[in-house]
């Protein structure tokens, strides 16, 4: 019997979000029409008052989950085709799913309307 390995090899270094502690992993190669990457962001250092990054659209959307002092995680599903801004304070601790544009339909089946900039709280 061949032993697989289900590994997720680091993608290419993202330095310009080196200061959320931010780093990509691609996705297993059967997921890949769907999914670009998956993603993780961990600092647990930063600076007082926080700080705001400029998020811009590229047509894909994500699942981000974000684990705060909750017992469960937020979880967002983000499909803007507008630039936003976002506010880290205290800390960064997420974990995300990038979906390739229409990627996320089409993987779960749904109608986009349903998910767009949806948040909900788990339960």
């Amino acid at each position: 019997m061949n032993k697989k390995t289900h590994y997720l090899p680091l993608q290419r270094s993202t330095p310009e979000l080196a200061h959320l502690g931010f780093n990509r992993y691609l996705p297993q190669k059967y997921l890949s029409p769907w999914i670009q990457c998956y993603w993780v962001a961990q600092q647990y250092h930063l600076p007082n008052g926080g700080f705001t990054d400029t998020l811009y659209p590229d047509g894909g959307t994500s699942l981000i989950f974000n684990f705060t002092d909750s017992a469960f995680p937020d979880i967002n599903f983000k499909a803007s085709q507008t630039a936003s801004k976002i506010l880290f304070q205290q800390y960064v601790d997420c974990i995300g799913i990038r979906f390739n544009p229409g990627g996320a339909f089409k993987l779960f089946g749904v109608n986009m309307n349903e998910l767009i900039n949806s948040t909900q709280q788990s339960d």
